[in-house]
């Protein structure tokens, strides 16, 4: 009788907790590109969900090293924006920077959640030197297009090896849908 009621009990608990939904699943970026020097000198994070403003956005961070094709068109980064959308992130005029990425990206009820975080490193060293590097530290993060509103959140913590401490630094409307974006002929 024992068993019986014990095994009602975990089949009871097992009802209750699946009656709800299932945790929106976590995923990351698609691809990521980050590192230390950009040309953008003033911080600032965004959602590109479309060809003419990604161009801009990799104009700006390329500056006098945007690279340009045989017949003198800038070489911009191909992405699906039907697809995908970019995070750009930039720190502008910092120290000691080495990128930024995104954590994690989940569809909630009502809005997108996506996480990101700056890579540092220290430079001072046991024996007293406080050197700083200066850097304009960057990131961008291809994901998934989303058609909610996104609410992104910055991961504050500066403890090594501390939990992460998430910080909603702002709220941004559903991107409008895609319109119909020719890419490369390889990729139609």
């Amino acid at each position: 009788m024992k068993r019986l009621v014990i095994a009602a009990a975990i089949l009871t608990s097992a009802l209750l907790l699946g009656t709800g939904d299932p945790p929106a699943k976590e995923v990351g970026p698609l691809f990521e590109l980050s590192g230390s020097y950009s040309n953008v000198k003033k911080p600032s994070i965004g959602v590109i969900g479309d060809e003419a403003r990604w161009q801009q956005v990799w104009k700006d961070h390329k500056g006098d090293k945007l690279e340009v094709d045989a017949t003198d068109r800038p070489v911009v980064p191909y992405v699906d924006f039907s697809r995908c959308m970019v995070v750009a992130m930039f720190s502008g005029t910092t120290i000691n920077g080495s990128g930024w990425h995104v954590i994690s990206t989940q569809d909630l009820a009502d809005h997108t959640l996506i996480r990101y975080d700056r890579m540092g490193f220290q430079s001072e060293s046991s024996g007293g030197d406080a050197s700083k590097f200066n850097t304009t530290d960057y990131g961008f993060a291809v994901l998934p297009r989303s058609s909610l509103p996104m609410v992104l959140e910055e991961n504050i913590q500066t403890m090594i090896d501390a939990g992460p401490v998430w910080k909603e630094r702002q709220r941004l409307p559903a991107l409008p849908k895609p319109t119909n974006t020719p890419g490369p002929k390889a990729f139609r």
